[in-house]
């Protein structure tokens, strides 16, 4: 339960930033809904500075998103609350980034470079470019998942053959694209690999399924159109300064996405 009210509240910060929400929801029922939120989490912070789904499972995802819902719901990076999460992200050594992450090596890792980002403080830029460097170089070089990433961070020249799947893969790209726009260079071709990816994996309908299947579902398909925008992005005009939400030419690959998700949503 301690979980899945965190990852509501980092949903209700995405909602809330939406035009069409602004419509239905007052600014008075928004900033109340937020206040709560916030002190929940700051209720359940574990005394190291974690938080952790029941059964302590994922604290550093747990914890990134915590730390991330925070930030995003106005609360300073001064904030001892906020500090003390980012201490505990600090405090693990990257050996040790593998054993306690245990088998969601990639989604926590991701979900921490994504926190560190928007914290924004010197004291992280290299651990930022560790992590960074982690996650891209565990992209899948070889065979038929070429471009996507799995559940563990292999390194470059280890993963060859390895399973991906479209869940991870966004996840990843997630982090690449803050990394980016935080200024971590990211290899032209990580990109170009992530979008053949997404493109070879859509569905006849539009939509995308999980590790390939032919049945589309909401939550790969938002992924799909997510991550195809990211390459997108990333791969335009390298004099363009980077903007997440503009595609630069239409896309019929992204129509039929969009369509799909109208039809079913």
């Amino acid at each position: 339960m301690r979980f899945r009210r965190i990852v509501t509240l980092f949903s209700l910060l995405a909602i809330t930033s939406s035009s069409t929400a602004s419509a239905q929801l007052s600014r008075e029922k928004v900033a109340s809904s937020l206040q709560l939120g916030i002190r929940y989490l700051k209720s359940v912070q574990e005394r190291d500075g974690s938080w952790t789904r029941t059964g302590n499972q994922y604290p550093v995802g747990v914890t990134s998103l915590a730390v991330m819902a925070l930030l995003n719901s106005q609360v300073p990076v001064s904030d001892p609350v906020v500090q003390r999460g980012l201490t505990y992200l600090r405090s693990i050594p990257p050996e040790q980034w593998q054993v306690v992450t245990g088998g969601h090596e990639n989604y926590e890792l991701s979900l921490m470079l994504m926190a560190l980002v928007i914290a924004d403080q010197d004291r992280d830029r290299e651990l930022i470019l560790r992590l960074a460097s982690r996650i891209e170089q565990a992209q899948v070089s070889r065979g038929e998942n070429r471009g996507g990433w799995g559940y563990r961070l292999i390194p470059k020249g280890e993963n060859v053959g390895l399973g991906a799947d479209e869940s991870n893969s966004q996840y990843s790209l997630l982090a690449l694209r803050e990394a980016a726009n935080y200024g971590v260079p990211i290899q032209r071709e990580t990109w170009e690999r992530a979008k053949r990816y997404w493109e070879e994996r859509q569905n006849a309908d539009g939509g995308w399924g999980y590790r390939g299947a032919r049945s589309s579902s909401g939550s790969m398909t938002v992924a799909g159109i997510a991550s195809s925008v990211i390459c997108q992005t990333m791969l335009g005009d390298a004099s363009d300064a980077i903007d997440c939400c503009r595609i630069r030419e239409p896309d019929e690959s992204l129509k039929k996405a969009i369509d799909w998700m109208s039809q079913n949503f």
